[in-house]
């Protein structure tokens, strides 16, 4: 060491290269430790569980709701049967959607929902539906028409046995008097959209749907819609679940009761409340 060169500075007071690094390094550390120390938790996103049949529908409420609030909504489609045996066993839902009143009852007696939250948000229609190169439509729907278009084929419908939809569609046709000869003919799935995925795909020839998933579908249209006295009310019912509320599953479970969440599902062809 030239202590020429460097006048000022005594031999103890020297840094050498491996001395530096170690400092630096200790600082880097002490850097990010306050980094991550302050860094805002993000918030856990609130999770709907809601039956098939309002995809579309539900997201664009959740897009309408976004704009006006910071919270992160997610949404989880299935059947209500599927949906709310999740729910009984655990799963993490802040807010759950059922298309009947079986399966909220179903939840609510599991301890699952938080009974005094559970409201009608919307209600829907059962329709018969074929693929949209189809010309005619029904005013009455006879057994020889099903018969002639089932000659070949299955009708897709929700598995009786727990989809909403499929429960409705034996009411129907038990009211009509067809189930007896109807339940023969039946692809049965597990939800409505995979009934109208099936119609898209033209692999069935007949569907039953609810308005709308027909709607929504520019591959399948309406021939027949099932009289509301035909069967139990389609009626979507919404509650807070009973083991995961918070402030924002609470705000947003607000927003689904306004006017502006009940006008969004009016454009996708639901039926007030």
């Amino acid at each position: 060491f030239d202590s020429k060169i460097y006048p000022t500075m005594s031999t103890n007071s020297v840094f050498f290269p491996n001395q530096i690094a170690a400092h630096l390094l200790t600082i880097l550390k002490a850097t990010l430790l306050l980094a991550f120390a302050f860094r805002p938790v993000s918030a856990e996103p609130v999770l709907v569980f809601a039956a098939s049949s309002m995809a579309g529908a539900l997201d664009a409420v959740v897009s309408d709701y976004k704009r006006q609030a910071s919270e992160n909504v997610r949404i989880s489609f299935a059947a209500s049967s599927t949906l709310a045996r999740q729910l009984t066993s655990g799963a993490p839902a802040d807010i759950y959607i059922s298309a009947n009143k079986t399966w909220i009852s179903y939840a609510e007696d599991r301890l699952a929902i938080q009974p005094a939250s559970k409201f009608v948000l919307v209600r829907n229609r059962l329709v018969l539906a074929v693929p949209v190169q189809s010309i005619n439509t029904l005013d009455n729907l006879s057994l020889s028409y099903l018969q002639g278009k089932l000659r070949v084929g299955r009708m897709a419908i929700g598995n009786p046995a727990h989809v909403p939809a499929g429960i409705y569609a034996q009411e129907a046709f038990e009211k009509l008097g067809f189930w007896k000869i109807m339940k023969h003919k039946l692809a049965p799935v597990i939800n409505v959209r995979a009934a109208l995925a099936l119609l898209e795909r033209q692999e069935v020839p007949l569907a039953v749907l609810y308005k709308t998933d027909a709607l929504a579908s520019h591959k399948v249209k309406m021939v027949y819609t099932f009289p509301n006295s035909s069967h139990s009310p389609i009626e979507y019912t919404a509650a807070l679940t009973a083991k995961r509320s918070n402030k924002a599953a609470s705000r947003f479970y607000k927003y689904l009761k306004s006017s502006n969440a009940t006008s969004r599902l009016i454009k996708f062809g639901f039926d007030p409340a």
